[in-house]
């Protein structure tokens, strides 16, 4: 069965979670078992293969955390098998045209609405014993979500929003950061006008918005916009983080 995470968000709830990028099954598993209604699995800089996606999706199976993953870039044989594999949504880094949009958004709906394509047996469908209920469910409940994170992107961000089939507007700041030369200054005008852009395209053409929250970042400034998409780091960063409190705690001598 699919997690409609569309459906929360579409009724203006924020929804929390995080990336993973371990490649680890457990703490897929973890991340739910603590409440995340979301996970994000790396597949563009984390360190699982394709394999680990699988395994860390099948792993959600019985949580109520939906499982995305983000494709490591646009190639139909990877939206293809996420889906297949039961994936309840996609996010596409580096989105810079309402044409690839349009060629991402159709690749995860099945025929007459995209260009998906059917196999004989496959996860996401029970291995065909849920077929007719996935099928009738899977072109709206899947979540489509892109990353804005280059100034290319933001130039095209209104057309790319505008696009029928996208859900979801992801604000990469680290990598506008690096594009505008001001590397991890998320307080930067630049990247504050960037990021009013997106929010404004989003919110023009019904579209959730969604971010990793950042040092100094607060959500109350976000009240009253539609990022609805909360990431709260990686499962790396805060095992690390936990890891150098641990052993502060203990004397040196």
């Amino acid at each position: 069965m699919i997690k409609d995470l569309n459906w929360k968000l579409q009724s203006g709830r924020m929804v929390k979670g995080m990336f993973l990028a371990s490649g680890c099954p457990a703490a897929a598993e973890l991340a739910a078992e603590c409440g995340c209604d979301f996970v994000v699995i790396d597949g563009e800089h984390g360190q699982g293969d394709e394999r680990s996606w699988f395994e860390q999706i099948a792993r959600l199976d019985k949580y109520e955390t939906a499982a995305l993953v983000r494709i490591p870039a646009f190639r139909r044989e990877y939206v293809q098998r996420v889906l297949d594999y039961g994936g309840d949504g996609i996010l596409l880094p580096m989105m810079e045209s309402a044409e690839q949009a349009r060629e991402f958004a159709a690749a995860m709906r099945y025929p007459p609405h995209g260009t998906r394509g059917m196999t004989g047996i496959f996860r996401a469908s029970g291995y065909n014993r849920e077929l007719e209920s996935y099928l009738k469910q899977a072109d709206e409940k899947l979540l489509c979500a892109v990353q804005i994170e280059s100034s290319a992107g933001v130039e095209q961000v209104e057309e790319i929003a505008a696009v029928e089939g996208i859900d979801l507007l992801f604000i990469g700041h680290s990598d506008l950061t690096m594009d505008h030369g001001c590397y991890k200054d998320f307080a930067n005008p630049v990247i504050k006008e960037a990021e009013q852009r997106i929010l404004a395209a989003a919110a023009r053409y019904g579209k959730t918005a969604g971010m990793v929250l950042r040092p100094g970042m607060d959500l109350r400034d976000y009240a009253s916009t539609c990022m609805k998409f909360i990431c709260v780091g990686t499962d790396l960063g805060l095992m690390q983080s936990a890891f150098r409190e641990s052993l502060k705690s203990v004397p040196e001598k």
